[in-house]
């Protein structure tokens, strides 16, 4: 079987091109993969290559910036896949050059053990319109694209190998992703006047949708001070919509959780949970739902707002729901008095460089405590939340040299400048979910 070769698109940074004229090609499914030159190929047979190169083959190219936590993540993934599919697959990795990527890319090979080729570019970002990430393009071997998604598995590529169809999740360029901009905006009440679907498609009123796939997922809370009133959502699981009806009213992925006030998610006790299960890729739709309320402005409170949303679930699926306190594991984050007296910041401006702009390493000078609390959450979001046990009550200069998508190798570096990431347990409150309880129907006889 002939070599194949995957495009793998992945961008969150932007970033100016040179002078130089390209053409912008707004790819599909079933169009000829369009010229493209790589001037600076690594650990390749060849330093320049092209579309030309490949031809007869199926055909590489990959893209990724030096931001993109997934990115990296994905790298021994990607890795592993090469070995598997061994010469029927080439991966190759593009990317987006700024002044981290090369620096940084070379300390996840080392660290990763990574044998990938890797080439790095800005224009072919551009001429391709990649708009979101990840973004993947496969070609066969006359050079016609046949799939370009934000995400594959092995068997996403077996099958495409196979000639067979591969349930893949398209993705978007520029120019579709400025054409559903058009058909949604996220300011207005969704499904109201065709904002995002026709308003036939709701189930409960305010509304209550399946997630249709055409807008991209929306994460907010609830918050009168902040929203007025209205809560709008969309592309969520059951957990969410519970966790923002009877969660702490504030951006629980922030202040709450990080101080172990509350569990990061409901904890199910259900004979069956099967409406709770979805995919996380967001190939498939089941179970991922839009919702939008707006309540009348003089009522419009964030309690309010809050037993409103939890009326209509119980309304719609019925379960119960009960707010409980139980012992629940976390990260403490301490330190000695000596390394607490080396980490009190000496600096007079403040100064954060974390996962902003580079996923290795982070700095931090005169910054609070809940900054580095703010990039363990964010590198490893299902983790038991991390609570500051530092005592430090000033802010702090710290400097870490370590691959942040790891977090044994974040918690080395923690422990290298005197901080101690140590497991523990505390009183939290928790959202327990269970069948509903069952109404007492019989009838007194007379």
């Amino acid at each position: 079987m002939k070599p194949i070769i995957f495009y793998f698109s992945l961008l969150l940074s932007t970033q100016y091109v040179t002078a130089q004229t390209i053409e912008p090609v707004s790819l599909e499914v079933g169009m000829p993969m369009p010229d493209f030159i790589l001037k600076e190929v690594f650990y390749y047979e060849k330093n320049t290559v092209s579309n030309e190169d490949f031809k007869g083959k199926w055909l590489v190219l990959d893209m990724f910036s030096s931001g993109c936590v997934a990115c990296f993540k994905s790298f021994p993934k990607i890795n592993e896949f090469q070995k598997d599919f061994g010469d029927r697959v080439q991966f190759l990795l593009v990317g987006r050059d700024d002044n981290y990527i090369r620096q940084t890319y070379e300390k996840f090979k080392d660290r990763m053990s990574l044998t990938l080729p890797v080439a790095y570019d800005t224009l072919l970002f551009k001429q391709f319109q990649v708009a979101e990430v990840p973004y993947i393009i496969v070609a066969d071997d006359q050079g016609i694209i046949k799939a370009i998604t934000p995400s594959l598995t092995h068997e996403n590529i077996t099958d495409l190998l196979d000639g067979k169809t591969a349930e893949i999740r398209p993705a978007v360029n520029r120019e579709q992703k400025e054409v559903r901009q058009e058909k949604y905006d996220s300011r207005k009440p969704l499904l109201l006047y065709g904002n995002g679907g026709e308003d036939s498609v709701f189930l409960y009123r305010s509304v209550l949708a399946k997630w249709n796939g055409l807008m991209t997922p929306q994460q907010n809370y609830i918050s009168a001070s902040a929203y007025g009133n209205s809560v709008q959502v969309v592309g969520l699981p059951l957990t969410s919509l519970y966790m923002l009806a009877y969660g702490d009213t504030t951006n629980f992925f922030h202040t709450a959780l990080a101080y172990g006030n509350l569990w990061p998610k409901p904890i199910l006790e259900l004979t069956d949970s099967s409406e709770f299960i979805y995919d996380k890729n967001y190939v498939i739709h089941d179970n991922l739902y839009s919702y939008s309320l707006i309540v009348p402005q003089e009522k419009a409170t964030t309690s309010y707002i809050r037993k409103v949303m939890q009326r209509e679930l119980d309304n719609y699926f019925g379960y119960s729901v009960d707010i409980e306190y139980r012992m629940m594991p976390y990260w403490g984050l301490r330190v000695s008095n000596n390394a607490q007296k080396n980490l009190v910041s000496k600096s007079t401006v403040k100064e954060i460089k974390a996962h902003t702009g580079n996923n290795w390493g982070a700095i931090y000078k005169n910054a609070p405590v809940s900054d580095l609390i703010s990039e363990l959450e964010y590198q490893n979001y299902q983790s038991p939340p991390f609570i500051d046990e530092t005592g430090i009550e000033g802010n702090i200069d710290l400097v870490l040299d370590a691959d942040l998508t790891n977090f044994d190798d974040f918690r080395a570096a923690l422990k290298k400048a005197g901080i101690e990431l140590v497991r523990g347990e505390k009183l939290m409150k928790v959202i327990a979910i269970r069948d509903p309880k069952q109404e007492n129907t019989n009838l007194a006889v007379q």
